[in-house]
């Protein structure tokens, strides 16, 4: 008998973690902005505030290289000052879905941002975190995954994000022999189930993983 589709809960992924790496200097030209800031007569002060930082000093760290900036740091700052980059991330939404909740209206209510390098996905691409041991082989429990809506053609081998009928979500990966969606998981709890008894809609593959140091 066929198991019935189980869909996981997939929560709000935190986003401090990822909003620590250094930018390059495409990214945030320390020069540049010295100069745009004297051509405007804009202050640290007025810098550091428009960019959310706790003091002046935090700036005038970030322009001596002693202080990380984010992405959507620099993202400010450069649109502020009129400078045009081309940097090697970009900032990407992050959806939450509550095990309740529903992937139409989960999706239009992103719960925060995280940068992605650019040749990683595409524009629409978007940040989850896995909760739940259906897929622990491969992402494990407060695993990271990065969905990219412009990937659905399915590949033996490869994660989608894939929702039923009821518009709940799940991450499975596909396999054919039959064509099916199948856990990858240590809990033999969890079942596979085949594409042609299963009304399903593919959001996108999975491109990137990661998963907290514990």
């Amino acid at each position: 008998m066929q198991e019935p589709y189980h869909p996981k809960c997939v929560m709000p992924l935190p986003i401090s973690s990822w909003q620590t790496i250094r930018m390059d200097e495409k990214a945030f030209d320390v020069e540049l902005v010295r100069q745009r800031m004297k051509e405007r007569k804009v202050s640290q002060t007025m810098m550091a505030e428009l960019m959310g930082l706790p003091s002046q000093s935090a700036f005038s760290n970030i322009l001596r290289g002693e202080r990380r900036i984010t992405a959507e740091e620099a993202a400010i700052a450069n649109k502020f000052l009129g400078i045009t980059t081309t940097p090697e991330y970009r900032i990407a939404p992050v959806i939450g879905i509550t095990s309740a909740g529903r992937w139409r209206e989960a999706i239009q209510m992103p719960v925060g941002h995280m940068p992605i390098p650019n040749k990683l996905a595409s524009e629409a691409a978007f940040g989850l975190e896995v909760s739940g041991d259906s897929m622990d082989l491969l992402i494990e429990d407060g695993g990271w995954i990065l969905i990219d809506p412009a990937k659905k053609e399915l590949h033996p081998g490869s994660c989608y994000l894939i929702s039923n009928r009821e518009h709940e979500a799940t991450v499975k990966m596909y396999q054919r022999g039959p064509a099916r969606f199948e856990p990858c998981s240590r809990n033999t709890e969890h079942k596979a189930f085949l594409v042609s008894e299963t009304d399903f809609t593919v959001i996108g593959k999975v491109v990137w993983k990661g998963a907290p140091v514990r």
